[in-house]
């Protein structure tokens, strides 16, 4: 019996597989469908590319929001932890949605996400 980590490694990599094969020969590729096919795969990727420049935006104002509010009180109150904590949660929010947003914009190009 294989233990979990074996076979995530070979779910993963079953999945690469498919996706590589499919991106060879075009099956996944707009420039090679026509019709409905062709306007869904289009109409994904863009639905894709909007959803992750949204979190992109979202997470950076987050981060940014963050950083300024730990150094305003890290400055005001001359206590590093509470500003620090503060910047660390919020850096961890725009990290998060930097990666969602790379996962949607991949998977809705039919690309690996991982």
């Amino acid at each position: 019996m294989k233990d979990l980590n074996s076979e995530a490694e070979d779910a993963r990599h079953k999945i690469n597989n498919y996706f590589d094969k499919n991106a060879t020969t075009g099956s996944m590729s707009s420039s090679n469908q026509s019709g409905v096919a062709g306007a869904v795969t289009g109409v994904t990727g863009t639905l894709g590319a909007v959803i992750g420049g949204v979190s992109r935006t979202a997470g950076g104002v987050v981060g940014a929001a963050g950083r300024g509010v730990g150094h305003t009180i890290n400055n005001a109150t001359r206590t590093a932890p509470v500003g620090d904590g503060i910047q660390g949660l919020t850096n961890g929010i725009e990290s998060a949605s930097n990666s969602l947003a790379h996962g949607v914009e991949q998977g809705s190009q039919g690309k690996k996400i991982w």
